[in-house]
């Protein structure tokens, strides 16, 4: 017996670019060697490498966990993060993260890079409303111009 099931590709618009663009803070750097996006998802692969910047809300109860990036678009926009999909996560590690679209007249999108944290006990540091505590790492941020 055979089933056919009709699939439609829903996605009109593909943005495939490799800006193969790096960032370096202390010991820590990482690049963003594709960036793919859709009318349905963004994807970005990034290369990691490295020890975690130190951050002043660093101490002994408040320990920062592995790098992580949020994404926006030039209008300012979070894009929400989906799914990220790890190798071997020390202390060099590929991962594929994926997001939902960026806004089709976006010129630009800039990745901001963050920490979060756990403390001694390795439970996640949340604020008063319940969630997660980030530290963005400013030196580290990047915009990528989104290619036509």
């Amino acid at each position: 017996m055979t089933v056919n099931i009709p699939v439609k590709n829903i996605a009109k618009r593909q943005v495939n670019m490799q800006p193969n663009a790096k960032k370096t803070e202390q010991k820590f750097s990482y690049e963003v060697k594709s960036l793919r996006m859709t009318d349905v998802s963004t994807m970005l692969e990034i290369h990691n490498k490295g020890q975690i910047p130190r951050t002043p809300q660093q101490s002994a109860n408040k320990i920062a966990t592995q790098m992580f990036y949020d994404i926006v678009d030039d209008k300012g926009k979070l894009i929400e993060s989906e799914i990220a999909i790890y190798s071997k996560v020390n202390p060099e590690y590929k991962e594929l993260k994926l997001y939902s679209p960026v806004d089709s007249t976006a010129k630009f999108i800039t990745i901001k890079p963050f920490t979060c944290f756990v403390n001694k006990n390795g439970k996640a540091v949340e604020d008063k409303n319940g969630n997660l505590v980030k530290e963005y790492h400013k030196a580290l941020e990047m915009k990528i111009q989104i290619a036509k």
